[in-house]
């Protein structure tokens, strides 16, 4: 049973030899490379559907995370309502989408990809399975963060209030900051990176390990493995949630990096500084509008993510 199970998450592998073997081969990487641009396009949309829905939550932890205040998240809101109208909730949401999709098309595109190259090439046991899905997680994730990280950074600044507007804050970064490199910052990348990574892999972790769960329960019970959209979206807020939760310490360091390059130049100042000046609990800010955002964000991307890769005719 834990054998097919197992198999669930796995592509079949091929075989022949010769000239045969060879076309094969280039078939199969022409095939992979496609459905990595299907992946990659679900994902993207997928993505626009839960920033569309769910963009006031970032703005607010952005907020709580970037002050040393102990603002509650209500009151977070209430105030940066009362200053700025309730559009300011939505602070950042075009520099989002724009960022975003290609960041994300990019992330899941590689994942399942380098995915489906290393379940073909490791042992088909859940350990290796399981890592593989990991390490396929780490490496897309390390390669969209090259390409998420500048519309972090501004959209990270406009929901903090430091510019009005998208073009204030392209300028004036841009004049002043020293170029292109204004929208990586020091240590953008690498606290992206470090933020993005373990969350990944927890997040994608957790979730196939449901799916092959549930595929194999369904299998036990007579039905078949596909999973319906309201248990992937099910699956997918409860693996958001824990992917959330393990890394929203370096979701705070992030933002301090991004947000105030001149108090938190890298990485290990902003982890220093906020122990010595805010203590344990600073790395935990931002907790309740991140979980009230990533949970709903998940069960929608996950759910529209499967639907988008359904109608694509994705493979595996």
């Amino acid at each position: 049973e834990q054998q097919r199970a197992v198999s669930s998450l796995r592509p079949a592998r091929g075989g022949g030899g010769g000239a045969a073997a060879a076309a094969g081969a280039t078939s199969a990487g022409w095939a992979t490379i496609i459905e990595g641009l299907k992946n990659g396009c679900a994902s993207g949309l997928a993505a626009a559907c839960a920033k569309l829905l769910l963009q006031p939550f970032d703005t607010v932890k952005t907020l709580l995370q970037a002050n040393k205040g102990s603002l509650g998240m209500v009151e977070a809101a209430r105030d940066l309502v009362a200053r700025r109208g309730v559009r300011s909730l939505y602070t950042g949401l075009g520099v989002t989408l724009v960022g975003s999709i290609p960041a994300v098309s990019i992330y899941f595109g590689v994942y399942q990809a380098v995915k489906k190259a290393l379940l073909q090439a490791l042992p088909p046991t859940l350990g290796w399975t399981l890592l593989g899905v990991a390490a396929s997680a780490g490496v897309g994730n390390t390669v969209a963060s090259f390409f998420r990280v500048p519309y972090e950074v501004v959209k990270q600044r406009l929901q903090a209030g430091m510019y009005s507007s998208t073009g204030e804050a392209l300028r004036t970064m841009y004049r002043t900051e020293g170029g292109l490199g204004a929208f990586f910052g020091s240590s953008g990348v690498a606290s992206q990176i470090m933020r993005d990574v373990p969350y990944a892999i927890v997040t994608l972790l957790t979730y196939e390990s449901l799916r092959r769960a549930r595929a194999a329960a369904r299998r036990k019970a007579g039905g078949g493995e596909a999973s319906t959209p309201f248990e992937d979206s099910m699956m997918g807020a409860f693996a958001g949630g824990v992917g959330s939760l393990i890394s929203n310490p370096m979701d705070v360091v992030k933002t301090r990096v991004m947000t105030q390059p001149g108090l938190y130049p890298t990485v290990w100042s902003a982890v220093s500084k906020l122990w010595a000046e805010e203590g344990a609990v600073a790395f935990f800010k931002g907790t309740a509008p991140r979980l009230l955002h990533k949970v709903p964000a998940n069960a929608i991307f996950f759910a529209t993510y499967e639907i988008f890769r359904g109608l694509l005719r994705v493979q595996g």
